[in-house]
């Protein structure tokens, strides 16, 4: 150790170096200026203070080897993967959360994907982490205000946390198939989205804010474990599509009246014995699933849905269908397999 704490901006003029070894030092950042050795091959920086890395990292065209375990990085620029020749990175030991540890702990082929898609979303505001491993909601999200779209599916995270509400311009966020239990109430915050896609999940629930969502058009909530349809979500005016199928609901709240802008609904594959009569409400209605649930009966206010054109009661306990659906003019499938059905309506 030679206990260098900066490398001076002389060496920037030196466009013939090609290894650059400055181990055990207190060197704690890279200059900008770094981008002038253009030859440089091999750079080691292990060992040192270094607590933030230049993205002019990513101008080096010819780097190949690049050491900089033991140091206080918390984030590697992802200009990084600009350097297509690159075949060593050593991250070892240092707090990082950008990449974060379990991506960094995968290896370097992982690691630099990461930083790839990272520095891709960067250009497109749509930030693509899809099957990293991710144990919690990627910071690269919390830190960039810009985003307007986000799919972080095929992960491990398990809460969406509260800085998800620093994303006013999101559009549509994307989870499917990780751990979530939890999302944070400042999701109210996202007054542009148009999409929420938690398919595949463990959510018994979403806050009473979702309610505020004014523009909230998708929510797709399959494979999860909500036990009701609550009121805060029959709350979201705006919803054209609700997909709900495959939990274990058991009751639906009257305040479905208030989704007069649905189109889809689907709530096929739970444990609904019954629906509200406030469900001929929605009269904008056009594909409806109820399939495999414990229903003995319909509402007779369904003869209010007249724009259906897909009606699927299949295996229920449904004796009788009500006596209005002939004012469905618009149904073209009508599926009521596994039923005791005694007889159909005439209408029909």
């Amino acid at each position: 150790s030679n206990f260098i704490r900066e490398l001076p901006v002389e060496m920037q003029a030196m466009h013939k170096l090609r290894v650059l070894h400055v181990d055990q030092n207190e060197v704690r950042e890279i200059a900008p200026w770094i981008r002038s050795l253009t030859a440089l091959v091999d750079i080691s920086l292990s060992q040192n203070h270094l607590e933030t890395l230049t993205e002019a990292i990513g101008e080096l065209p010819n780097l190949k080897k690049l050491n900089l375990a033991s140091n206080q990085l918390l984030s590697i620029p992802p200009e990084l993967c600009c350097v297509t020749g690159i075949v060593s990175l050593n991250l070892d030991n240092n707090p990082l959360r950008s990449p974060p540890r379990e991506v960094v702990d995968s290896g370097f082929g992982v690691t630099m994907e990461y930083l790839s898609r990272f520095y891709q979303s960067i250009q497109t505001n749509s930030l693509h982490l899809v099957s990293m491993g991710l144990k919690a909601f990627p910071v690269e999200a919390q830190i960039y205000t810009t985003l307007q779209h986000v799919d972080v599916g095929d992960n491990l995270i398990e809460t969406l946390p509260k800085s998800i509400g620093n994303h006013p311009s999101l559009v549509s966020l994307c989870l499917p198939n990780n751990m979530l239990r939890s999302v944070h109430k400042d999701i109210q915050h996202l007054v542009h989205l148009a999409k929420l896609h938690l398919p595949f999940n463990k959510l018994e629930s979403l806050p009473e804010t979702v309610s505020n969502l004014r523009n909230l058009e998708i929510l797709n909530l399959v494979e999860n474990e909500f036990v009701t349809l609550d009121s805060h979500i029959c709350q979201i005016t705006s919803l054209t599509d609700l997909r709900i199928s495959h939990n274990r609901l058991e009751s639906v709240s009257p305040d479905v009246m208030l989704l007069v802008n649905l189109s889809r609904c689907s709530l096929d594959s739970n444990l609904l014995e019954s629906l509200p009569e406030e469900f001929g409400a929605m009269t904008s209605l056009r594909h409806l699933s109820l399939a495999t649930n414990d229903l003995t009966a319909l509402p007779e206010t369904f003869a209010a849905l007249t724009l259906l054109t897909l009606l699927d009661v299949s295996d229920n306990a449904i004796a009788m269908l009500p006596t209005g659906i002939g004012m469905c003019k618009d149904l073209a499938d009508l599926l009521y397999e596994g039923n005791p059905l005694d007889k159909m309506p005439l209408e029909l």
